[in-house]
């Protein structure tokens, strides 16, 4: 019991967040101490001899003597983890022998690494921690990111839940059905399956079966193995992209000065795409509900048993099924269709989704009435055939009516609101932090109406709601411009899937190349198309031809093109992926594109003080 008792006190020091009085963490301890009788009969050479030198050259004090109990648990420990190369979030590996687990070995000497995070805490050295965060094997960095939690340095990362969180892997359609009175997940194509036994959430796979607080279930997108091996390079791009951020932020203990918030939002976002990558959900148990979430597309359902059949509560929805199939990682629930309107509800809904005689723009803030969720759902083509859940903002155009202009899951930010009114991201020139002010809620915007009149609401709406003293300056100044010139004619592109489209692409971007796969797309004015390319790399666009006013196109924009305008880093990388794109551009469309300048009207964004 001496060696239990000593593995408690090294959990307790490494501050994990494991309870060694519950159920589950005494089968974790259970684990280590079957494992500790093998593995010490190899280690005491190494092990007893210098411990007793330790004894006979020190004075055997009360300190003395737990650190040496923490040292050598510390080996035990060491020695009972594998490296691991999986991402952070997939904390530990399904049971199985050493032999068993994605062909590693327990290695049989140790390496210290978990003594150096504990000297690098005691000393708070947080750029130590850092490294070991970015660069250490996994559970090193498990053990760095509770102490730099701790310290308050990565405040946002609360208590990383060590030794708790397991992975699952899906492929086909996710199911939640009732198997012998109990709910069950389960994928069409995987032996992966997840359950409740007793109250407790249980993985279940090809390596045994292990308990669970928390599962990160992962859809399976293999497909064609080229296509694959391109894609596990480009994740583990952004993956290592993630790992500088978490260094980064880690290390402003040494840089107080720096954006804290803008630092948080970046990692955010990288995990978010991570898990959207990995078409990840997120499984724990709460409260005898079964609960999903899936934080890239920012949806949630509970399930659980009800009379013998599962009930799925999806967004305030409740849907009673034997089986309901969740895709891609909760993709909307198929239920029959959107809930009835309440009677009246259009009405008050008008009453505050509306512009009066003189009203030019609206912001509607939080909290959002119960209204609204039902105009999603009956009114705009995609909500009203899946039932989603509520979006994070949603800006409108009015000449009368009501016309849905954009609408996004996250909140809604300063920058968007002028893009909603019309501005390009060209015509607009301000300090980052001051385009990125949360304005949450909805925004209403009347048609054709002249653009000064629109910024002048805008700044007394800033001004009267946030006490926040935003001005908007009309210039006309000089800048780099794409001149188009030529007759379009379609050519279309050889060895594609679909030579009818127009493919927007770059030459190539990382590891990928070529106009395919592609990520996204749409059909609309040939200008249309041209003006958005020209505002992703912030450059206007000069028509200096005839007749395209009135030519629709259906366009691809690939995979490598996304990337490329949301990752590049400096102008010259910039210039050159542009460059590349209308080169690929002009090929399709006959038409030439041309570098040049041109005076331009630009709206400068500036705050003033409250002196001001």
């Amino acid at each position: 019991m001496k060696s239990a008792e000593n593995i408690k006190k090294v959990i307790k020091n490494l501050d994990l967040d494991i309870d060694t009085n519950t159920q589950t963490d005494q089968a974790v301890l259970s684990e280590l101490l079957d494992a500790q009788k093998k593995s010490m009969k190899q280690q005491s050479a190494f092990i007893l001899p210098n411990i007793r030198i330790l004894i006979m050259k020190n004075p055997i004090t009360r300190v003395g003597f737990t650190a040496i109990v923490i040292l050598g648990a510390l080996l035990v420990i060491r020695m009972l983890v594998t490296p691991a190369k999986e991402p952070a979030e997939r904390i530990v590996k399904e049971e199985g022998t050493p032999e068993t687990v994605e062909g590693q070995h327990f290695e049989e000497k140790f390496n210290g690494e978990f003594s150096e995070v504990r000297q690098m805490a005691a000393v708070g050295d947080v750029k130590g921690l850092a490294t070991i965060l970015s660069e250490g094997k996994l559970e090193s960095k498990l053990v760095a990111a509770n102490f730099l939690a701790k310290m308050g340095k990565m405040p946002s990362l609360g208590r990383i839940p060590a030794l708790e969180t397991l992975s699952m892997h899906a492929s086909g359609k996710l199911i939640v059905d009732n198997r012998s009175g109990s709910i069950r997940l389960r994928s069409t194509k995987s032996q992966d399956w997840l359950d409740i036994t007793e109250g407790v959430l249980r993985v279940h796979t090809s390596q045994g079966s292990r308990e669970a607080k928390l599962v990160r279930v992962t859809y399976d997108i293999k497909g064609d193995d080229e296509k694959w091996e391109k894609h596990k390079r480009e994740f583990a791009d952004w993956r290592q992209k993630r790992a500088d951020l978490e260094r980064e932020l880690a290390q402003l203990g040494q840089n107080p000065t720096k954006d804290i918030s803008r630092l948080r939002e970046r990692l955010a976002k990288y995990n978010e795409t991570l898990d959207g990558m990995d078409e990840a959900a997120y499984v724990t148990y709460e409260n005898d509900r079964l609960k999903l979430s899936c934080p890239f597309r920012h949806r949630t359902a509970f399930a659980e048993l009800c009379d013998g059949i599962v009930r799925v509560e999806w967004h305030g929805h409740i849907v009673g099924a034997d089986s309901v199939t969740l895709l891609l990682a909760l993709a909307p629930v198929r239920t029959d269709g959107p809930p009835p309107p309440v009677p009246g509800w259009r009405a008050r809904f008008d009453k505050v989704y509306s512009l009066d005689d003189e009203e030019v723009l609206r912001w509607v803030r939080y909290p959002f009435i119960p209204e609204r969720q039902i105009y999603a759902t009956q009114e705009m083509p995609y909500h009203a055939s899946k039932n989603p859940p509520p979006p994070g903002y949603i800006a409108f155009q009015w000449d009368g009516k009501l016309h849905p202009w954009t609408i996004a899951m996250h909140e809604c930010a300063l920058g968007s609101v002028l893009n909603a009114i019309g501005l390009k991201s060209y015509e607009i020139d301000g300090p980052e932090k001051l385009l990125g002010l949360k304005l949450g809620g909805d925004w209403i915007a009347r048609r054709d109406v002249p653009t000064d009149d629109t910024l002048s609401a805008l700044e007394r709406i800033l001004e009267n709601g946030l006490n926040r003293k935003v001005r908007f300056e009309k210039q006309e100044v000089n800048r780099d411009v794409i001149i188009v010139r030529g007759q379009f004619k379609h050519v279309p592109l050889e060895g594609v899937k679909r030579p009818e489209k127009i493919y927007i692409y770059p030459d190539s971007w990382r590891h990928l190349n070529g106009p395919e796969p592609y990520s996204g797309g749409g059909t609309g004015s040939l200008i249309r198309l041209i003006k958005m390319i020209g505002s992703h790399f912030d450059r206007p666009i000069i028509f200096e031809t005839e007749n395209l006013s009135e030519i629709t196109v259906s366009y691809f924009t690939s995979s490598s093109y996304g990337l490329a305008i949301a990752n590049y880093k400096t102008r010259e990388e910039k210039e050159k992926i542009l460059e590349s794109v209308l080169k690929n551009l002009s090929k399709q469309t006959s038409l030439e594109f041309e570098y040049g300048q041109r005076d331009q009207i630009v709206w400068f964004i500036t705050e003033l003080s409250e002196d001001e």
